[in-house]
C-alpha cells in the first residue's frame, strides 16, 4: 500500500472508529493508537506500527 493509500486507510479507520464506534482517539498516545490498529483493523493489521505512526499523528493534529 503507497503512503496516499495508507493515510487515506489509517483516517478511515479513526474516523469509524470515533464517529460510528465512540472511540475518541484525537488525544491518545499515538503511539498506542498505532499498535491498536496494526492489532486490531483488518486492513492494516500486516503494517508495522512504525509505518502508521505518522498517518496517526497527522490524523490527531487535524482533529484537534
Amino acid at each position: 500500500m503507497d503512503e496516499v493509500n495508507l493515510r487515506g486507510a489509517v483516517f478511515e479507520a479513526l474516523d469509524v472508529a470515533w464517529k460510528e464506534n465512540g472511540y475518541d482517539q484525537r488525544r491518545d498516545d499515538p503511539e498506542q493508537v498505532a499498535i491498536d490498529l496494526a492489532s486490531y483493523c483488518s486492513n492494516l493489521e500486516d503494517l508495522s506500527p512504525e509505518r502508521l505512526l505518522p498517518h496517526v499523528r497527522a490524523w490527531q493534529e487535524e482533529r484537534r
